[in-house]
């Protein structure tokens, strides 16, 4: 212990100070490494008192720092080494004294590993508080007697205490999986106890013998933006999807994570409220803190937004095992089985929410601000296009073919389509026409554009995040609301429109941009030509009276 009197500075003004230094550890990215303090005081006695309680308040807090700045980096080689020890003494007791019985391997199976099991989900459950009660005691007695054997200061009430208590209890499963592996071995005559001595299985919890799930996440984002297999959009949707999966069953190696993870990831997802991220209420909670809030289940994740998160967990792990970073898949095969058809997940538009939409001001006496406000809710109801499909057109992509005019939706230069079937000429329908579509995009040329709506700019979302935000809010101004109503219903208008008239399929799926799935016209013909395409458009003969759009 350092002496009162080294913390003790007399100025030139006979003043005493303070003065400490911050070890070279703690304060590494400090400007100053020197604390120092005048006492106020030229008494001696009265600056020591002082300097007592001020070294204690100094020391605790450097102790506190030093707490703080453990890393689970840290803890994780701690719990490594922990498992490297146990499976070293587990092989010398089985060379010495042979395998276990076989009641042992029921004590595994049935009491052993369910216990750990069952911990492992109640602690992922306490937030950042160790004190919640959540933490079952032989857990927090065994992270409490590796800590005491590293010399490791950990706050008690700490998230981090909380983390290593779930990664002991997740160390201490794994070295019971391998237990029963390393007696399955002892009990071998194939090479006898000499395979104990020399079997480590593969997956383990040292990051040397397997990437983390964050680094196999990593890995796989990077390698689908690469390949662009991901659009921006695409890609911030997926990560968010994985920062969810890890916020659940949090960071461990990818080849740990069996169907106990797997299932808490399920479990959760179905608590936890809808657009999590961007209500207020919920956006700076941990996922834990959310589920604890008892969503309204009104509120929470729809289940085909579930299983959407499942799906797109289920393709990484399909890449990990395909990329040799695990074996298994355990989130395959757990979507929910939802008794709804296909067409009811999104509604069409019906006469009198096409009524409300074009008769507003905008559509009888006066210009929107801007045009696309005008022409898209049009196009879409008299193409079936897709909002990114009609944001991103080219002015040459309105032009004369033969004796029609046509709409070429295609992905030159920077326009992205969904697939390679979305790639298609229709004609322009006549009401398009006699909207004024074609004096529209001859003024623009005239002005030197080269898109059909220059206002709008390309984002994350693509060209269409703008007009995707302004038609909802639109739409609900008309008084047309119910989340499965969207720009999207255009489409299902569409489609049901002219399945109801009797159109042939094949050529509702080209207007569409749908693949064609018959062998016969799908493998072996070409595309429609827009001619053949003429009397299906017209069919589209929707009763919307609009004032003509003005150049």
């Amino acid at each position: 212990m350092i002496h009162t009197d080294s913390y003790l500075y007399l100025s030139r003004h006979n003043i005493y100070y303070f003065r400490a230094i911050v070890p070279e550890v703690v304060g590494q990215g400090l400007q100053k490494r020197e604390y120092r303090r005048s006492m106020q005081t030229r008494d001696l006695r009265f600056a020591r008192t002082i300097a007592r309680a001020l070294r204690v308040c100094f020391e605790r807090n450097l102790e506190a720092v030093r707490a703080s700045m453990i890393t689970w980096e840290e803890l994780r080689k701690v719990l490594d080494t922990q498992l490297d020890q146990l499976l070293r003494q587990e092989r010398e007791k089985l060379r010495a004294k042979g395998p276990y019985p076989m009641a042992a391997d029921d004590v595994w199976k049935r009491n052993v590993i369910p216990n750990y099991r069952k911990a492992i989900h109640d602690i992922s459950f306490c937030g950042d508080s160790a004190y919640s009660g959540k933490i079952p005691e032989f857990a927090r007695n065994l992270a409490e007697g590796i800590l005491q054997g590293t010399g490791i200061e950990l706050d008690r009430s700490s998230e981090m205490f909380v983390r290593f208590c779930e990664g002991t209890v997740r160390m201490y499963l794994e070295f019971t999986k391998q237990r029963q592996v390393l007696n399955d071995e002892a009990r071998s005559f194939r090479s006898g106890i000499q395979s104990v001595a020399t079997y480590l299985p593969p997956v383990a919890v040292d990051g040397s013998r397997g990437l983390l799930l964050s680094e196999v996440v990593e890995k796989y984002c990077n390698e689908m933006v690469a390949g662009n297999n991901w659009q921006p959009k695409t890609e911030s949707e997926m990560r968010a999807i994985y920062r969810v999966l890890l916020g659940i069953i949090h960071n461990m190696p990818i080849a740990q994570v069996d169907h106990a993870a797997s299932s808490l990831f399920k479990e959760t997802l179905l608590k936890l409220p809808s657009n999590m991220t961007k209500k207020p209420l919920y956006r700076d909670k941990p996922i834990q803190g959310v589920v604890k809030m008892q969503i309204p289940k009104e509120d929470r994740l729809s289940i085909a937004k579930v299983n959407a998160y499942l799906s797109r967990v289920s393709s990484l792990f399909h890449w990990a095992i395909k990329n040799g970073h695990t074996t298994t898949n355990p989130f395959h095969g757990l979507k929910i089985k939802e008794k709804v058809a296909d067409y009811e997940k999104r509604d069409p538009f019906a006469l009198a929410d096409l009524q409300a939409l074009f008769s507003t001001p905008e559509y009888q006496t006066q210009k929107p601000k801007h045009p696309y406000q005008y022409w898209l809710p049009l196009m879409g109801l008299f193409t079936g296009a897709r909002i990114e499909e009609l944001c991103q057109l080219h002015l040459d992509d309105i032009r004369h073919e033969g004796e029609l005019w046509v709409i070429d939706i295609n992905a030159k230069g920077d326009k992205k389509l969904k697939t390679l079937s979305s790639c298609r000429v229709i004609p322009m329908h006549p009401r398009l026409v006699d909207f004024g579509l074609l004096e529209y995009a001859k003024s623009l040329r005239k002005k030197g554009h080269i898109r059909l709506f220059p206002e709008l700019k390309k984002r994350r979302d693509g060209y269409s995040q703008d007009a995707s935000r302004w038609f909802t809010r639109y739409r609900m101004r008309c008084g047309v609301t119910g989340e499965r109503k969207t720009f999207h219903s255009f489409r299902h208008t569409v489609i049901n429109h002219l399945k109801q008239r009797g159109e042939v399929k094949e050529k509702i799926a080209a207007i569409c941009g749908h693949k064609d799935e018959s062998i016969t016209t799908g493998l072996y013909g070409k595309p429609y030509e827009p001619a053949a395409l003429v009397s299906v458009i017209e069919a589209l003969d929707f009763k919307v009276a609009v004032t003509t759009w003005k150049v």
